[in-house]
């Protein structure tokens, strides 16, 4: 990665200048991450520019706003009557609806009517807006039901956004009615939100940031705003730019359905948007990642082949109308075209809805034009792929038929491993269940034939699915299947309500690949090549007690639970008392309650090329440990810190950091503990 260096938290003891060693830095990002200059009003999807230069280009028939204009003119009805509630209760998916409706509705033709108002200069727009306005606050209390949270992210900053033309605009909106607007945002809409809702899906928190910033323009409250941004940057559980989009640019949904993705795409795209109208630029963060979600989603909804972490979703592949402003913003500033989102674009017209065209409106956007020909490509990054990291997605495998002992559903697999002899044994396609737990002899190749061959205890079963049958075991091969730490392997309609069973103590104590020996050399030779071990409440994989360890290509996601003993106790990949260990390119993510790869009491660890992101604790944890080189890795989004070096007892001695792409972490790029030796070079680190 051969980027800048690290800023470093410091706990505990202060490092003396002869435990760091480390080459001058030099700042990679200098935009400033958090708003402190004045308000712009208006100063949501649009400013005074943006909004001129729309009724300029409608006055003057410019398609495709005039034509907007006039779909929306036909849309709008200023004369109808409106009702609001006093308490405005929603269930999951729109069920048992008491005001949700028309909450949404009117927040939708509120900000349609003050659009209009500014477009024609026609009162009774204006009038319309306000009555819209006026209801809702002198009547609305509270909201309920689950979606509470939802309905305020999703329509909140269109109500917003009515009034932010309202207020700046000679529209007859009485300073008593204002107040009272302020009123209700201040005491129903802020306090429903302010928390976020870390466990949901990431769309949720999504469209809550875009509210927030608005209600922070509104009321010319930094706090409020930046509390938006820092989300933003740095959310929880799905929240935020590295939590929700992958450094592939897969989405958190994408293994939900389409409408979710995109439903959290636009509202991210909503925030940016907003935070640009005030001087921010959001579009840029962890590496354009907001542009690769959109590419990889157009990608996906325009037909051409995906790969995935996880099962792919096919469900509602609908285009939806989010696309305007993102295309516009990267190819009108940045100069950079996108062009799964232009081609999705050109052959879905219809998806362009006319608010959504109307309110994607910027001043640069004067002409409606590709810009392909001479915008540049996103910039290309070294990220794992899905098709070469953990189990393989292609079936079969190239064994020789005389050296394997192949093993189907349904068949002994302890019975075969235990007469293998030199032969590996080849889990076939198809789900394996077993009740005890694997015993690896020494000798045993265990391999799979992909992504389709999984190894899963009985769901009523307890305890690790793989463990050594004797503590010196010696020469083990893990390849190329899966071991599924649910109780249940198919992934449902929405696996964020499975991942949320698995997340608290009460869930079932279920581990993955478990070897325990006695002294640091006792166990030798153990390799894990494309292995993935995923939904693990306790450990993924915990190594301790061995010496020459590989672990390559893995894929190690979604372990480490709150389950007995408790949080920070489980982790994707845990090794103890352990020497000569090499980790590359593999993946440690999303544990839910511990750290990436968490190590105590190791000596020469080498961990290169590998992405650890979006954990409950930390991407690396390290204590009591020697000579541990950490290289050329991404670590992002995790909630402590990239890298976390830890006197316990004794100190941390020869900890190398270099090359590494440290990005978005909450609290440090890299947090020492105490009296550590930790040498770094060539680290970039970006937004923690």
């Amino acid at each position: 990665m051969n980027l800048s260096t690290i800023k470093i938290s410091f706990i505990g003891t202060i490092l003396c200048m002869a435990c760091l060693s480390c080459q001058p830095t030099h700042k990679t990002d200098d935009k400033p991450e958090y708003l402190h200059a004045p308000f712009t009003h208006p100063g949501m999807f649009q400013n005074q520019a943006d909004l001129d230069t729309l009724r300029q280009n409608i006055i003057r028939g410019i398609e495709p706003w005039a034509t907007a204009c006039q779909r929306l003119i036909a849309e709008t009805d200023t004369t109808r009557n409106i009702k609001a509630y006093t308490c405005v209760s929603v269930g999951a998916y729109n069920a048992n609806s008491i005001g949700g409706k028309e909450f949404s509705d009117d927040a939708n033709e509120a900000y349609a009517s003050a659009l209009l108002w500014y477009i024609t200069q026609d009162p009774a727009y204006a009038r319309h807006a306000i009555k819209i306005l006026d209801a809702w606050s002198n009547t609305l209390w509270s909201l309920d039901g689950n979606n509470a949270k939802l309905n305020i992210g999703l329509f909140g900053h269109k109500f917003l956004n009515a009034a932010e033309i309202l207020k700046y605009t000679s529209s007859g909106w009485k300073e008593q009615s204002m107040q009272q607007f302020e009123r209700m945002v201040r005491t129903v809409f802020y306090p429903t939100i302010k928390d976020f809702f870390t466990e949901a899906n990431g769309n949720w928190d999504a469209s809550m940031i875009a509210t927030m910033m608005c209600m922070g323009v509104f009321l010319d409250n930094h706090d409020m705003f930046n509390r938006a941004v820092e989300r933003f940057y740095r959310g929880e559980g799905n929240s935020g730019i590295t939590r929700y989009i992958y450094p592939t640019g897969q989405c958190q949904e994408a293994t939900r359905d389409w409408g979710h993705v995109q439903l959290g795409l636009g509202e991210l795209s909503k925030a940016a948007q907003v935070a640009w109208t005030q001087g921010l630029d959001l579009y840029a963060a962890a590496g354009h990642r907001l542009a690769r979600g959109y590419e990889y989603t157009a990608q996906f909804l325009g037909g051409e082949e995906t790969t995935a972490f996880g099962d792919i979703s096919y469900r509602e592949r609908g285009i939806s109308d989010i696309y305007t402003s993102i295309y516009n913003h990267y190819t009108m500033v940045e100069g950079i075209c996108l062009p799964h989102v232009d081609s999705l674009m050109v052959a879905h017209p219809e998806a362009a809805k006319p608010l959504g065209t109307l309110s994607a409106m910027r001043a640069y956007c004067n002409t409606f034009k590709s810009g392909q020909d001479e915008a540049k490509s996103l910039p290309e990054t070294d990220v794992l792929l899905p098709e070469t990291t953990g189990a393989l997605m292609d079936a079969g495998n190239s064994i020789p038929v005389a050296e394997k002992l192949d093993v189907y559903p349904g068949e002994d697999i302890q019975a075969a491993i235990e007469k293998a002899g030199n032969r590996r044994v080849v889990l076939k396609e198809g789900l394996h269940t077993i009740r005890q737990p694997l015993r690896l002899q020494s000798g045993t190749k265990l391999c799979g034939e992909g992504r389709k061959s999984i190894l899963m205890l009985e769901p009523d079963c307890l305890g690790p699915t793989i463990v050594n049958a004797t503590l010196d075991m010696h020469d083990i091969v893990l390849q190329n299947f899966v071991v599924e730490g649910a109780t249940k392997a198919e992934t449902g309609f929405d696996p964020n309500y499975e991942r949320g069973l698995r997340l608290y103590w009460y869930a079932p104590s279920r581990e993955g690949i478990i070897l325990l020996s006695d002294s640091t050399h006792k166990m030798q030779n153990i390799s894990l090549q494309n292995v993935t071990v995923r939904n693990c409440t306790k450990n993924g994989v915990y190594i301790a007690g061995a010496s020459n360890i590989t672990i390559d290509r893995c894929d190690f996601d979604n372990n480490g639970s709150n389950v007995v003993p408790g949080p920070g106790f489980h982790h994707n990949m845990y090794l103890s008392h352990v020497t000569k260990v090499d980790v590359t390119d593999s993946r440690f993510d999303s544990s839910l309650w511990g750290n990436g790869l968490h190590i105590t009491f190791g000596s020469n660890i080498r961990i290169t090329g590998n992405e650890l992101a979006r954990n409950a604790l930390s991407g690396i944890y390290c204590a009591e440990s020697d000579g541990v080189g950490i290289s050329d890795n991404l670590l992002e989004g995790n909630n402590i810190a990239g890298i976390c070096v830890e006197q316990l007892m004794d100190a941390c001695t020869q900890i190398d950091i270099s090359g590494n792409l440290i990005q978005y972490n909450a609290l440090a790029g890299i947090q020492s503990i105490g009296n550590n030796s930790i040498g770094m070079r060539d680290n970039c680190e970006l937004g923690n």
